[in-house]
């Protein structure tokens, strides 16, 4: 009775999970974080699957040779850690991380997957993870402490980092992403701690496959606020932040609107897709730019960015106008086109000035730099 709860716990987190996998792999404008995350939830549904059949072998339900009781026990080790290597990539790709964009680094971080298969593999002689007796009843082996370091190692290395991030004040823009992936952990904690407990249930699994539900409700949500190319707010974030700021803010407020100059002759002569890459080194651009807390970067729509600034003053803005344009240079060095943007800037001092006219404000001064720009 209490193999057979424990295995209904497990098939319902596997329907649980398959119907995030299928609403993940059926939806549209897929990203690449997205592809990863399908890597994850498939990763975790074959854990749980090895998991049942693990459990029904160990209380005698399947009547298995020794040699088949070891190759579902060392399956089951190894698929726990190809759960945490999919995170751990899935996490990396989250934070823009050297470790999963360069190839340099993706051999090394298999290291501990292989390590942990090899360690698996070679416990049918060495024992040193598990091994299963005379009497074909499974056992930890002395080492046995090397595959949870091995397997969770990924996730809380990737954890520990993601919350350092996102103290860094440099990293405003993402601290909210890096949050939630550092908070990925402190369910499936609880949970194991329960687990302690209540030995009957697999109450880790209920706590991973409810962290991995509120990774995937965190994802959707960002949807609804974030440009989906540039990974920038978009304009219904932008309404929201401006509105808070006009109620609130006792600070000056410059509203800044660009447009990137000539766009529409890079998509005529180069394509939709180097468009589209254009559109994604400006918005890399601004990040690097206009990265500070009091500062608040939006995709107003097509080629048009909007970048709030606060507690500034006008030869400041000026400054940045000139920065970011000397960056985007630098940053698109490589290219047979030129990017550079046309830059209009308001500053809000009048409080019955709604949000439109205060975009208008800027959007007309926008238009007297692009009326008198030079062709180039």
């Amino acid at each position: 009775m209490v193999t057979l709860l424990y295995c209904e716990v497990n098939a319902f987190a596997i329907f649980v999970l398959a119907i995030l996998l299928y609403n993940v792999v059926t939806g549209i404008d897929k990203q690449n974080h997205q592809y990863l995350f399908v890597n994850v939830l498939a990763s975790q549904i074959l854990f749980y699957i090895l998991d049942i059949l693990w459990a029904c072998a160990q209380s005698g339900y399947f009547n298995i040779s020794k040699d088949l009781n070891f190759i579902i026990s060392a399956l089951y080790f190894i698929a726990s850690g190809l759960c945490g290597y999919s995170w751990f990539v899935y996490s990396e790709n989250l934070q823009k991380s050297k470790l999963v964009n360069e190839n340099r680094f993706k051999i090394f971080n298999l290291i501990p997957f292989i390590a942990l298969t090899i360690l698996t593999v070679t416990s049918y002689k060495t024992h040193w993870l598990i091994y299963i007796d005379d009497n074909n009843i499974y056992h930890r082996g002395k080492l046995y402490v090397l595959q949870i370091i091995l397997s969770f190692g990924y996730v809380i290395f990737t954890t520990i980092k993601a919350f350092l991030k996102s103290l860094d004040k440099k990293n405003y823009i993402y601290k909210h992403q890096y949050l939630s992936i550092s908070s990925f952990v402190i369910i499936p904690l609880i949970f194991c701690i329960l687990q302690a407990f209540i030995k009957d249930i697999p109450l880790l699994c209920v706590g991973i496959t409810l962290a991995m539900i509120n990774v995937y409700i965190r994802s959707q949500s960002q949807l609804i606020s974030i440009d989906p190319l540039t990974q920038l707010n978009n304009r219904n974030q932008l309404i929201k932040y401006l509105s808070n700021k006009i109620k609130y803010s006792e600070k000056s407020l410059y509203l800044l609107i660009m447009d990137l100059d000539y766009f529409k002759k890079i998509n005529d002569k180069f394509g939709h897709i180097e468009g589209d890459k254009a559109l994604v080194c400006v918005s890399n651009t601004l990040k690097f730019v206009f990265n500070k807390k009091n500062m608040f970067i939006a995709r107003y729509g097509g080629d048009e960015f909007i970048v709030i600034c606060e507690d500034l003053e006008a030869y400041e803005i000026d400054n940045l106008c000139v920065t970011v344009n000397k960056q985007l240079a630098k940053a698109n060095a490589n290219k047979d086109y030129v990017l550079k943007l046309s830059i209009g800037y308001a500053k809000y001092n009048d409080a019955d000035l709604t949000i439109q006219d205060f975009i208008n404000l800027a959007d007309e001064q926008l238009y007297m730099v692009k009326k008198s720009r030079k062709n180039y």
